[in-house]
């Protein structure tokens, strides 16, 4: 009996630590994209208007089956500041969630089956977390300008900065070998976004 709650308290550690660490690293990270981050936040923040504000990322970015993409149609600026404001939400998304299961998981009242339940979710989401920066390092290693990753469950949009000719169909199928070559997916759950 002492060694099967001695083996969950010491996942649970685990999980914890590996928790803090994806927590310290993603902070980290996102500190180093440049050092006045906050300030050209707030300076996007003023200039987006309120209802796009609001939008959340996910709901920006649509739903289509691979190969088809959304053409935006951007000044040179407003394309970084979408890369900085997509990030920063899905960084302060990613940190609320990983922050509310971490309280839920310290509850005492749970039980064993909601403890594993929650403990899956965290390393879902840790997971989910590693690999949309290996697919967005890697897309970046290719000669991709910039990109932001979301992973949603088993689906992706990735959002792809491009020139004014877009992308080819050799470019497509590149960023979808890298997507598939970092997580179990089917092509139909993937979806590129051109930001030109």
């Amino acid at each position: 009996m002492k060694s099967a709650k001695s083996k969950r308290k010491l996942t649970l550690l685990t999980l914890v630590i590996a928790l803090g660490v994806a927590v310290y690293l993603n902070w980290e990270y996102a500190k180093g994209d440049t050092p006045y981050t906050l300030q050209q936040t707030t300076a996007v923040n003023a200039e987006v208007d309120e209802e796009q504000e609001t939008q959340p990322v996910l709901e920006a970015l649509p739903d289509k089956n691979y190969g088809e993409a959304q053409l935006v149609s951007a000044d040179e600026d407003s394309n970084e500041k979408y890369f900085e404001q997509a990030r920063l939400t899905r960084t302060k998304t990613r940190d609320e969630a990983l922050d509310t299961l971490q309280k839920s998981l310290k509850d005492a009242s749970l039980s064993t089956e909601e403890k594993e339940s929650l403990t899956a979710t965290l390393s879902n989401t840790l997971e989910s977390i590693t690999i949309e920066s290996d697919i967005e390092n890697m897309v970046k290693a290719k000669g991709f300008a910039d990109c932001v990753a979301f992973i949603e469950g088993d689906k992706i949009n990735l959002a792809v900065k491009t020139g004014a000719e877009g992308l080819d169909k050799t470019e497509v199928a590149q960023l979808r070998d890298i997507i598939l070559s970092k997580m179990e997916t089917e092509a139909k759950n993937i979806s590129i976004v051109e930001v030109k």
